[in-house]
């Protein structure tokens, strides 16, 4: 199961880069469009955490699922700008598919820097091989993040081949 959600991640990813390559299709219209993308997973965690704040130890389990319930509207919020602007930005069918490849791709940035936060905290990071090795990664997700906001690059190609149809 696990084997297969991490393959389904990396097939989306791997499709995500070679789109925005290719320049056709907008994968990330701006910066923006990316903070929603990372809002998909940190406004949860973040509404729970300020929620979780004022509740205190003695609340009961009825207000903890409340809580929890609660937490997911940032979660809705931006996945739905996440499909707002692929689809604005790519037509219908695209924009579904790119939207929900976004999505997945946040998932795996979650995972990345919950593991580089956890090595953080468990003091892994005290061999200068494993902190350059760590820049490394930080480099090529910089490098990755700049390659998917292709929001400009879509709109010249669209530009340039006049005669190019959003693909249906």
């Amino acid at each position: 199961m696990l084997f297969g959600v991490i393959l389904l991640l990396a097939i989306t990813f791997g499709g995500l880069i070679y789109i925005a390559m290719k320049g056709e299709l907008t994968v990330f219209h701006d910066t923006k469009d990316v903070l929603n993308s990372v809002g998909i997973f940190v406004g949860p965690v973040v509404t729970l955490l300020i929620l979780f704040s004022f509740l205190g130890d003695d609340s009961s389990n009825f207000t903890n699922w409340i809580v929890v319930i609660i937490s997911f509207i940032p979660f809705f919020w931006f996945s739905y700008q996440c499909f707002k602007i692929s689809i604005k930005c790519n037509g219908q069918k695209w924009g579904i598919i790119i939207g929900t490849g976004k999505v997945f791709l946040s998932i795996l940035m979650i995972i990345f820097v919950w593991g580089l936060l956890s090595k953080f905290t468990r003091g892994e990071y005290k061999n200068p091989g494993t902190a350059i090795l760590m820049f490394v990664f930080v480099g090529v997700f910089a490098w990755v993040l700049k390659v998917l906001v292709n929001g400009e690059k879509a709109a010249e190609y669209r530009a340039i081949t006049k005669n190019y149809q959003i693909p249906k």
